[in-house]
């Protein structure tokens, strides 16, 4: 198995999210998914959906920003620590309405 949860510094603040993000890209990386899958103990329908997922994003942002043109990498480099905490922040920002807060008794 790779060691996909140690993760220190930006990356280590991002928690499962980078782990899952790590996966995906290793699992890419591979370029054998389902053998990949099989020997780390992932489910292979489960990247196959973050693939399509991945796959709709870089659409979206390419339709949006028409001079980006982004493409697909599956050699792409995990996360530098800068783009880890960008990532995070911008996630942290969606997940605001999930966030609880105590209440005390009174």
């Amino acid at each position: 198995r790779i060691v996909l949860a140690r993760t220190k510094g930006e990356s280590g603040l991002f928690g499962d999210f980078m782990v899952l993000l790590k996966a995906v890209g290793a699992c890419e990386y591979s370029g054998d998914a389902e053998k990949f899958c099989a020997e780390n103990g992932l489910r292979y329908k489960a990247i196959v959906e973050a693939r399509k997922l991945r796959t709709q994003l870089t659409n979206a942002v390419n339709k949006a920003v028409k001079s980006m043109d982004l493409c697909i990498d599956p050699k792409m480099p995990p996360p530098t620590h800068r783009q880890a905490r960008v990532l995070r922040q911008i996630v942290l920002a969606g997940l605001a309405d999930h966030i609880a807060k105590k209440v005390t008794a009174s």
